[in-house]
Protein backbone atom coordinates (compact mmCIF):
# COMPACT_ATOMS: atom_id res chain seq x y z
CA UNK A 1 0.00 0.00 0.00
CA UNK A 2 2.72 2.03 1.30
CA UNK A 3 4.64 1.62 -2.14
CA UNK A 4 1.07 2.87 -4.65
CA UNK A 5 1.50 5.73 -2.71
CA UNK A 6 5.02 6.78 -3.42
CA UNK A 7 4.69 5.59 -6.71
CA UNK A 8 1.95 7.68 -7.44
CA UNK A 9 3.37 11.14 -5.91
CA UNK A 10 6.41 10.27 -8.30
CA UNK A 11 4.02 10.31 -11.16
CA UNK A 12 2.41 13.12 -10.27
CA UNK A 13 6.02 15.18 -9.43
CA UNK A 14 6.83 14.17 -13.09
CA UNK A 15 3.54 15.78 -14.64
CA UNK A 16 3.97 18.57 -12.90
CA UNK A 17 7.25 18.97 -13.57
CA UNK A 18 6.66 17.89 -17.37
CA UNK A 19 3.55 20.69 -17.00
CA UNK A 20 5.88 23.64 -15.63
CA UNK A 21 8.21 23.01 -18.43
CA UNK A 22 5.79 22.79 -21.01
CA UNK A 23 4.20 26.54 -19.61
CA UNK A 24 7.70 28.04 -19.26
CA UNK A 25 9.02 27.20 -22.87
CA UNK A 26 9.08 30.02 -25.31
CA UNK A 27 6.59 30.44 -28.29
CA UNK A 28 6.79 28.33 -31.37
CA UNK A 29 8.43 30.24 -34.09
CA UNK A 30 7.46 30.10 -37.67
CA UNK A 31 10.44 29.02 -39.50
CA UNK A 32 11.08 30.41 -43.44
CA UNK A 33 14.32 28.54 -44.99
CA UNK A 34 15.76 27.16 -41.79
CA UNK A 35 15.15 30.25 -39.86
CA UNK A 36 12.98 31.32 -37.31
CA UNK A 37 11.05 34.36 -36.88
CA UNK A 38 12.89 35.95 -33.92
CA UNK A 39 15.86 35.22 -36.80
CA UNK A 40 14.39 37.05 -39.51
CA UNK A 41 13.22 40.00 -37.23
CA UNK A 42 16.70 40.51 -35.66
CA UNK A 43 18.22 40.61 -39.67
CA UNK A 44 15.68 43.04 -40.68
CA UNK A 45 16.32 45.13 -38.08
CA UNK A 46 20.21 44.83 -37.61
CA UNK A 47 21.37 43.59 -40.75
CA UNK A 48 22.91 44.85 -43.50
CA UNK A 49 21.05 46.30 -46.27
CA UNK A 50 21.40 43.34 -48.49
CA UNK A 51 20.32 40.61 -45.28
CA UNK A 52 17.11 43.35 -44.76
CA UNK A 53 15.75 42.37 -48.25
CA UNK A 54 16.27 38.98 -47.60
CA UNK A 55 14.27 39.36 -44.13
CA UNK A 56 11.89 41.59 -45.61
CA UNK A 57 10.74 38.57 -48.39
CA UNK A 58 11.00 36.37 -45.51
CA UNK A 59 8.38 38.33 -43.37
CA UNK A 60 6.15 38.62 -45.89
CA UNK A 61 6.09 35.19 -46.45
CA UNK A 62 5.42 34.43 -42.62
CA UNK A 63 2.92 37.63 -42.74
CA UNK A 64 -0.21 35.97 -41.15
CA UNK A 65 1.93 33.89 -38.46
CA UNK A 66 3.96 36.96 -37.69
CA UNK A 67 1.90 39.24 -37.38
CA UNK A 68 0.00 38.08 -34.31
CA UNK A 69 3.37 36.92 -32.62
CA UNK A 70 4.95 40.22 -33.23
CA UNK A 71 2.11 41.74 -31.59
CA UNK A 72 2.36 39.39 -28.70
CA UNK A 73 6.13 40.05 -28.35
CA UNK A 74 5.62 44.02 -27.96
CA UNK A 75 3.57 43.23 -24.85
CA UNK A 76 5.62 42.02 -22.89
CA UNK A 77 6.50 43.31 -19.55
CA UNK A 78 9.50 42.42 -17.92
CA UNK A 79 8.71 40.61 -14.51
CA UNK A 80 9.21 42.68 -11.57
CA UNK A 81 11.60 40.36 -9.76
CA UNK A 82 13.64 40.42 -12.95
CA UNK A 83 13.73 44.04 -12.65
CA UNK A 84 14.80 43.92 -8.93
CA UNK A 85 17.68 41.78 -9.58
CA UNK A 86 19.04 43.37 -12.16
CA UNK A 87 19.31 46.56 -9.97
CA UNK A 88 20.49 44.77 -7.36
CA UNK A 89 23.64 43.74 -9.48
CA UNK A 90 24.18 47.14 -10.68
CA UNK A 91 23.87 48.25 -7.26
CA UNK A 92 26.77 45.91 -5.62
CA UNK A 93 28.73 45.89 -8.86
CA UNK A 94 31.43 43.85 -6.38
CA UNK A 95 29.94 41.06 -4.93
CA UNK A 96 30.99 38.02 -5.91
CA UNK A 97 28.88 36.44 -8.72
CA UNK A 98 29.79 33.87 -11.45
CA UNK A 99 29.67 35.64 -14.79
CA UNK A 100 27.11 33.54 -16.26
CA UNK A 101 24.71 34.96 -13.44
CA UNK A 102 25.40 38.59 -14.34
CA UNK A 103 25.06 37.96 -17.97
CA UNK A 104 21.79 36.04 -16.87
CA UNK A 105 20.08 38.78 -15.17
CA UNK A 106 21.51 41.56 -17.48
CA UNK A 107 19.93 40.08 -20.84
CA UNK A 108 16.11 39.24 -21.18
CA UNK A 109 15.71 38.04 -24.62
CA UNK A 110 11.80 38.68 -24.87
CA UNK A 111 12.56 42.30 -24.58
CA UNK A 112 15.28 42.30 -27.24
CA UNK A 113 12.42 39.94 -29.24
CA UNK A 114 10.15 43.33 -28.46
CA UNK A 115 11.98 45.75 -29.83
CA UNK A 116 13.28 43.53 -32.76
CA UNK A 117 9.21 43.01 -33.08
CA UNK A 118 8.75 47.16 -32.89
CA UNK A 119 11.61 47.38 -35.72
CA UNK A 120 9.99 44.57 -38.05
CA UNK A 121 6.88 46.49 -38.14
CA UNK A 122 8.17 48.25 -40.76
CA UNK A 123 8.65 46.07 -42.99
CA UNK A 124 4.73 45.47 -43.50
CA UNK A 125 3.73 49.11 -44.01
CA UNK A 126 1.32 50.11 -44.13
CA UNK A 127 -1.01 46.99 -42.42
CA UNK A 128 -3.98 46.15 -43.45
CA UNK A 129 -4.73 43.95 -40.82
CA UNK A 130 -7.28 44.13 -37.90
CA UNK A 131 -3.53 44.39 -35.17
CA UNK A 132 -4.41 47.94 -34.75
CA UNK A 133 -7.39 47.37 -32.16
CA UNK A 134 -5.30 45.13 -30.05
CA UNK A 135 -2.35 47.35 -30.06
CA UNK A 136 -4.30 50.37 -28.84
CA UNK A 137 -5.29 47.70 -26.25
CA UNK A 138 -1.74 47.49 -25.07
CA UNK A 139 -1.04 51.34 -25.10
CA UNK A 140 -4.11 52.14 -23.11
CA UNK A 141 -2.91 49.64 -20.35
CA UNK A 142 -2.07 51.75 -17.37
CA UNK A 143 -0.82 49.06 -15.79
CA UNK A 144 1.83 48.86 -18.86
CA UNK A 145 4.81 50.71 -18.97
CA UNK A 146 7.52 50.38 -22.04
CA UNK A 147 4.93 47.93 -24.01
CA UNK A 148 2.50 50.91 -24.06
CA UNK A 149 4.93 53.16 -25.54
CA UNK A 150 6.02 50.44 -28.01
CA UNK A 151 2.89 49.77 -28.96
CA UNK A 152 2.16 53.51 -29.80
CA UNK A 153 5.25 54.19 -31.12
CA UNK A 154 3.89 51.69 -34.08
CA UNK A 155 0.60 53.75 -34.42
CA UNK A 156 2.31 56.73 -34.53
CA UNK A 157 4.88 55.64 -37.09
CA UNK A 158 2.34 55.52 -39.62
CA UNK A 159 2.39 51.74 -40.02
CA UNK A 160 -0.80 51.39 -40.19
CA UNK A 161 -3.13 51.75 -43.63
CA UNK A 162 -6.14 53.37 -40.91
CA UNK A 163 -4.17 56.56 -39.36
CA UNK A 164 -7.06 57.07 -36.55
CA UNK A 165 -5.64 54.13 -34.00
CA UNK A 166 -3.08 57.05 -32.31
CA UNK A 167 -5.89 59.20 -31.96
CA UNK A 168 -7.39 56.56 -29.64
CA UNK A 169 -4.37 56.06 -27.42
CA UNK A 170 -5.13 58.12 -23.88
CA UNK A 171 -2.53 57.27 -21.94
CA UNK A 172 -0.05 59.90 -21.05
CA UNK A 173 2.26 57.59 -19.56
CA UNK A 174 3.31 56.02 -22.83
CA UNK A 175 3.53 58.92 -24.40
CA UNK A 176 6.11 60.45 -22.08
CA UNK A 177 7.78 56.32 -22.45
CA UNK A 178 7.70 56.68 -26.05
CA UNK A 179 10.02 59.87 -25.76
CA UNK A 180 12.82 57.84 -24.69
CA UNK A 181 12.13 54.43 -26.13
CA UNK A 182 15.90 53.66 -27.14
CA UNK A 183 17.60 55.13 -23.95
CA UNK A 184 15.60 52.64 -21.72
CA UNK A 185 17.57 50.44 -18.84
CA UNK A 186 14.40 48.36 -19.42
Amino acid sequence: MRRRWTIGLVATGIVIVGAIILAVTHDPDPVYEGRYLSEWLKAYSFGPEHSREGAKRALYALDQTALPLMVKWIAYEPSIWRSRMRELANRWPRVPMPQSVRNYMGTDTRKGRAYDALLGFEAFAPVKTNFGPALVRIANDPSRGESAAMALAILEWGFFADKTFASQVTNDNARQLMGGLGTSTW
